[in-house]
C-alpha cells in the first residue's frame, strides 16, 4: 500500500501552520502583560485580535484568559460572565505560582462582584487572599472589594474589620 501523499503533506502544512501561530501569541501576551498596568487600552487592543479558541497550550490559554479578564476590568467594561476567567482559575488552582493565582480569584471576584454575585465575589477575594504574599500589588484592592462585598450583603461589622 502506498501513502497517500497528499495526506501528509496536508498534515505537515497543517501542523507548521499550528504551531507557527501558537508561537506568535507567546509575545503578543508578553507584550500585552506588559503594557497592562500603565497602557491597559493598548493590552486590551492586542488581547481582543487574539482568539482563545486559537491557543492550544493551555498554559498560554490561561495567561491569555486572566490577562484579557484583567485588561477588560482595568479599562472598566463590565463582565458578562465568569466562563473566561474560570479558564485561569481552573488552571492556576493547583499551580505553584501564587502570584498567578492570587490574580486569577481576584479577577474572579471582580467579575462575580460586577455580576452583583456577592457571596461569590467574597468566596474568590478570601481565596485570594490566602495565596497573596503580604506585598503584593493587588492585595490592596482585595481588602476594598472584599469590604465593599459585605456592605453589599449588609454585613457592616465584618466590612469595617477589613477596611482596617
Amino acid at each position: 500500500m502506498k501513502p497517500n501523499y497528499l495526506t501528509i503533506l496536508i498534515t505537515t502544512l497543517c501542523i507548521f501552520f499550528n504551531a507557527c501561530h501558537n508561537s506568535n501569541t507567546a509575545p503578543q501576551l508578553q507584550l500585552a502583560d506588559s503594557l497592562i498596568d500603565k497602557r491597559a487600552d493598548s493590552a486590551l487592543c492586542i488581547l481582543e485580535k487574539l482568539s482563545i479558541e486559537e491557543i492550544s497550550n493551555k498554559s498560554a490559554k490561561a495567561m491569555y484568559a486572566l490577562l484579557l479578564t484583567e485588561a477588560l476590568d482595568k479599562n472598566f467594561k463590565s463582565h458578562r460572565n465568569d466562563s473566561l476567567i474560570l479558564i485561569a482559575v481552573d488552571y492556576y488552582k493547583d499551580n505553584s505560582n501564587n502570584k498567578l493565582k492570587t490574580k486569577a480569584y481576584y479577577y474572579l471576584g471582580r467579575v462575580y462582584q460586577d455580576n452583583k454575585d456577592y457571596v461569590k465575589a467574597t468566596e474568590a477575594y478570601l481565596t485570594a487572599l490566602k495565596t497573596a504574599s503580604p506585598n503584593q500589588a493587588p492585595i490592596l484592592q482585595i481588602y476594598n472589594n472584599l469590604a465593599l462585598c459585605y456592605e453589599s450583603q449588609e454585613f457592616y461589622l465584618p466590612a469595617i474589620k477589613t477596611y482596617k
